[in-house]
């Protein structure tokens, strides 16, 4: 079971703009939000899953 809970939604008429997608740890930490940004060649994906299905930075981090 996941420690944290997992939510997405776009922003903008279509064709959307953006496509938002955060992990919010269940017992709130009071802590400051990290925020990740994908950029270059990559897309956010490479913050959810690794290469060979292993939990991304995202999940870690909100847990």
């Amino acid at each position: 079971m996941n420690s944290y809970t997992e939510t997405e939604f776009f922003v903008g008429a279509i064709p959307y703009q953006m496509y938002v997608q955060y992990y919010r740890p269940s017992q709130d930490q009071n802590s400051v939000p990290i925020v990740l940004l994908h950029g270059a060649f990559h897309t956010g994906t490479c913050f959810v899953k690794t290469p060979d299905n292993r939990q991304g930075w995202a999940a870690y981090l909100a847990e």
